[in-house]
C-alpha cells in the first residue's frame, strides 16, 4: 500500500504471505540457491522490522515449539550447510574455535519463530506480527545477520553446492 509521502507500506497480509514463503524455502528448498535463502530471509527481516514496535500478543497463546522435528527436517534439505566462522562468514578454523555459528541451528531456530508466528495468526493476526518484530529484534533477526554473512561467503568463494 503506497502511503501520502510515496512511501510503501507492508500490509499484514503480505508479512504473513512473505513468512509462509520463507518458511517453506526453508523446509522445503525446492531447488533454490543459497543466494535465494540468503536473499529471502533479508527480505522478510527488512519487512518485519518495518511492522510496528509495540507488545501486543497473548501471553497465553499457546505454540507448539518443534525444534528438533525442523532441524532433522532442515538439515535434510540444506546439506550443504554446517558450522561456520561468524566473524568471516566463511569455513570453520578448528583451530581457533572461539567464534563460530551453525548454518542449521541459524536456519532452525528461524523456521521455530516463524511457525510461532504462524500459529499466532492463526488466533490474532496483529498479535503475531507484534511478537515476530519483537522475536526479529531479539532473536531470529541476528541468525538472519550471521547467516546471511556465511551464505554470501559461500556464493563468493564458488561453494554453492555440496
Amino acid at each position: 500500500m503506497l502511503e501520502e509521502n510515496g512511501t510503501r507500506e507492508t500490509t499484514s497480509l503480505e508479512v504473513m504471505a512473505a513468512v509462509q514463503r520463507s518458511s517453506s524455502l526453508i523446509l522445503h528448498r525446492e531447488g533454490a540457491s543459497l543466494a535465494d535463502l540468503c536473499g529471502t530471509l533479508q527480505l522478510l527481516l527488512q519487512e518485519v522490522m518495518a511492522c510496528p514496535n509495540d507488545i501486543c500478543w497473548d501471553d497465553d497463546a499457546e505454540s507448539q515449539w518443534r525444534y528438533f522435528e525442523l532441524r532433522t527436517q532442515i538439515a535434510a534439505v540444506w546439506p550443504e550447510l554446517g558450522f561456520y566462522d561468524t566473524s568471516t562468514g566463511g569455513a570453520l578454523d578448528l583451530a581457533d574455535l572461539s567464534d563460530f555459528g551453525d548454518a542449521i541451528d541459524d536456519l532452525t531456530d528461524i523456521a521455530v519463530d516463524l511457525d510461532k508466528a504462524w500459529q499466532l495468526a492463526a488466533v490474532d493476526t496483529v498479535g503475531a506480527l507484534s511478537w515476530l518484530r519483537f522475536a526479529a529484534q531479539t532473536h531470529w533477526g541476528q541468525h538472519v545477520h550471521d547467516l546471511a554473512g556465511h551464505l554470501q561467503q559461500r556464493v563468493r568463494d564458488g561453494r554453492e553446492g555440496l
